[in-house]
């Protein structure tokens, strides 16, 4: 007893010992208050009828069984009751009382006060209860008022073609109380079960990062790349297939790309019905029966029929490269022959690997800046986009990754030589086609010194050689769909039935212009910066807690504090261009979405999403990096990494709790 007793002793001498015991301790104890407060899977059973309302009169007991005119409520474990309620004066005091009973024993009453009711009203179980056919269970209802009854209840008139309603044998005179019933079954089990599973899974990370950030002593590019994939794998578990906005899209392109890689070029255009079936997936949204389905289903077999359909709505493949990492997944999926699901995951694997890969190599040619590169890239939003089918992960990859080969020779004096400026042309040549509006961030090309060139004429020539190159790629790839866009609000009615601004609209209303653009940054720029962090995932309905964007936030900021202690080559008047740049891809994505989604009535420019602005968060970052007002006495570059590891972790526990109650 006295050795383990001194061990103990010793081991806490030890600052680092001390520290990880207590975010140990603390994960646990995390761990135990998420489970306590862990939503539970329900469903809901509603009995069809056709709504009417009927009368509660002062002290008569009206009684109904809970059985409905489809559906029998044995083998369900009830967990809540619902009413829904008419209270046509709420300034009549008295009780209204609900009680439940099986085997004619009462099980649990509620009382509610009358001023307080009126809508659809929750009854919750204290214990859940288990209904079987030879336990019958029905529910009473009273109104104990001051006068005459207030409430009605939204009854359902239910017949058959002979004018009753029946239950098997059971005649229900004709109407019903309309409620429906909370209840758990063996899928809300599962559900809950994967909950536990994902949960703890999730404490382990946070220990696991403990760890590493106390005892390892991995590169920083190693240890940030590490956790930007082990998060985008709990992301693209947390989030559904079809999720993501536009991932319906993306898949049916991605298969379609898919072919090509499988050299089935007699069908290009067509796939198996089996690997459409998009059965408890609903496009832009988190669902329970997601969960379900993509664990019972990932790594089986196709279970194809044989059908063949052609592919609905994919995108135009005009620039294929974006889709090369999904479609990739998605083609091995189908030449081992496994199922829609599997093909799905695979895909968003595949997608997920290559962000990482980007993500890396920009921060391995980094020799500065890169925490901040690393904290972006796993943003809540970036990790969202990266562990989906979206070419967000490839653009966002590719900006980071022209970025951080710029910005090495920004903070080093190295030589550029003729591979360093083929390496980020052919990165830019990938990356503008993609997205033009990303093209400005080549400018950064200027923040190099000519010495490093060799002269500014050698400069010049290099940055416009790579610019030429980029416009010949872009024009090649997409001057059609340039074209198009620019044309269509003359042409062609939105999804609005309007026309859309035009660029000659624009030029002939400069003031209009100035104004619709303004007004739309004052009105929606706070809230491009929160969903850019991830204020909202899924189908841009899931909502994330404020405090966690803010946490976000106040880590980046934080993390910009930690750079200024260290010598940035970045001056201020570059510093300032910096900005200039970023404000500059704003006014191009505002654009193109003004011609491209927004309606000519329209005050405010419609479409822009927070994540557009994701690559150049680096630059707005780089802007604030070398402000000399504050500066931290200790580094705090592993403190700020844990901290983001956690918010991702409670991001994470968000979307479930929001997911397992659907």
């Amino acid at each position: 007893m006295k050795k383990i007793v001194s061990a103990v002793k010793l081991w806490f001498q030890n600052k680092k010992h001390r520290t990880f015991t207590i975010v140990c301790a603390a994960a646990v104890a995390l761990f135990v208050f998420l489970l306590m407060v862990m939503p539970q899977c329900e469903r809901t059973q509603p009995i069809p009828t056709v709504t009417n309302t009927e009368p509660l009169v002062n002290g008569v007991v009206v009684r109904q069984d809970l059985v409905g005119s489809d559906m029998a409520v044995s083998d369900m474990t009830v967990s809540e009751l619902n009413l829904m309620l008419v209270n046509n004066d709420k300034s009549v005091k008295g009780d209204f009382v609900l009680s439940l009973y099986q085997n004619d024993t009462l099980v649990q009453s509620w009382e509610r006060k009358l001023d307080t009711l009126g809508g659809t009203h929750a009854f919750a179980l204290s214990k859940p209860l288990a209904f079987s056919a030879s336990s019958p269970c029905y529910i009473t209802v009273q109104v104990q008022a001051e006068g005459d009854s207030p409430l009605s209840l939204q009854v359902g008139v239910r017949s058959d073609e002979q004018g009753r309603c029946t239950f098997g044998e059971r005649d229900l005179e004709g109407h019903a109380l309309a409620y429906y019933l909370s209840f758990e079954d063996a899928a809300c089990n599962s559900v809950n079960t994967l909950y536990t599973v994902l949960l703890a899974g999730l404490i382990v990370l946070l220990v696991m990062t403990a760890w590493l950030m106390i005892y390892s002593k991995w590169r920083i590019e190693v240890l940030l790349t590490v956790l930007v994939f082990v998060l985008g794998v709990f992301f693209m578990v947390a989030i559904t297939p079809r999720s993501v906005p536009d991932e319906p899209h993306h898949y049916h392109t991605s298969y379609e790309l898919s072919n090509y890689l499988l050299f089935r070029f007699d069908s290009l255009d067509k796939g198996d019905a089996a690997d459409f079936d998009v059965t408890a997936l609903p496009g832009h949204q988190n669902t329970a029966e997601g969960y379900l389905r993509v664990f019972s289903e990932f790594g089986e077999g196709s279970g194809s029929t044989g059908e063949t359909i052609t592919i609905p709505l994919p995108r135009k493949l005009s620039y294929f490269v974006e889709y090369l990492p999904q479609a990739t997944g998605v083609a091995i999926g189908r030449a081992f022959g496994r199922n829609m699901v599997t093909q799905y995951m695979l895909g968003r694997l595949c997608n997920l690997l290559f962000y990482t890969a980007c993500v890396y190599f920009a921060l391995k040619k980094l020799p500065r800046f890169k925490l901040q590169m690393g904290l972006i890239a796993m943003l809540p939003m970036a990790l969202h986009q990266a562990a989906s089918l979206s070419y967000d992960a490839f653009v966002n990859g590719m900006s980071f990754l022209l970025i951080g080969n710029i910005l090495h020779f920004v903070f080093e004096r190295d030589p550029v030589k003729l591979k360093d400026l083929v390496r980020i042309g052919i990165i830019g040549a990938l990356l503008v086609p993609g997205k033009v509006v990303y093209a400005p961030i080549l400018l950064m090309l200027f923040f190099i010194r000519k010495e490093q060139f060799g002269s500014m004429k050698k400069k010049l020539i290099a940055i416009g050689i790579i610019g030429l190159v980029c416009a010949v790629v872009l024009l090649a790839f997409q001057l059609p769909s340039m074209l198009e866009i620019g044309s269509r609000g003359e042409t062609k009615l939105n999804h609005e039935g309007q026309y859309n601004y035009t660029l000659s609209d624009l030029l002939r209303n400069p003031f209009k212009a100035v104004g619709l653009f303004l007004n739309s940054l004052y009105a929606l720029g706070y809230t491009w910066l929160r969903c850019g962090i991830g204020s909202t995932l899924s189908g841009l309905n899931l909502e994330i807690p404020m405090w966690i964007i803010i946490g976000f936030l106040l880590v980046l900021v934080l993390s910009t504090v930690s750079e200024s202690k260290k010598t940035l080559a970045l001056q201020k008047r570059d510093r300032l261009f910096t900005l200039g740049i970023a404000a500059v891809v704003i006014l191009l994505t505002m654009l193109s979405m003004t011609v491209g989604w927004t309606s000519n009535t329209s005050n405010l420019i419609q479409g822009v999403q927070g994540r557009y602005f994701l690559p150049i968060f680096p630059l707005l970052l780089l802007a604030l990096c070398g402000n000399k007002t504050f500066e931290l006495k200790r580094n705090i570059d592993r403190h700020l990494t844990f901290a983001a590891v956690t918010l991702n972790v409670m991001t994470i526990v968000n979307i479930l709790n929001y997911t397992v109650v659907r």
